[in-house]
């Protein structure tokens, strides 16, 4: 199903693209789809993945490492660079509050 899935990419409208990286399962089985999303210059997309992104973080030095989201910080486009910041604010601010001034 991924090979398909990955032969159809370049010839889906931007909708279809979206739903997918909304809908994709974090799997290692998938990895080559997953390339396909995390290198799309659309802003949509790169949002999206941001916003999946978050959950998978605690910490925000871990969140940091993350390409998606040093992508999204390094973006000229100012929605996704927005995004990027909150994401690693909101996790700092998590960590503050679960452990204290550790991370202060």
């Amino acid at each position: 199903a991924e090979a398909a899935m990955v032969e159809a990419w370049p010839g889906l409208d931007l909708v279809a693209q979206v739903w997918l990286a909304t809908t994709l399962a974090e799997s290692d089985r998938i990895d080559d789809l997953w390339s396909l999303v995390d290198d799309s210059t659309d802003s949509l997309i790169t949002r999206v993945r941001l916003m999946r992104v978050v959950k998978s973080y605690t910490s925000p030095g871990e969140a940091l490492d993350d390409p998606v989201v040093i992508k999204g910080l390094a973006s000229e486009g100012e929605s996704v660079r927005v995004l990027a910041e909150w994401i690693e604010a909101t996790l700092q601010i998590q960590a503050e509050s679960r452990y204290g001034d550790a991370f202060k």
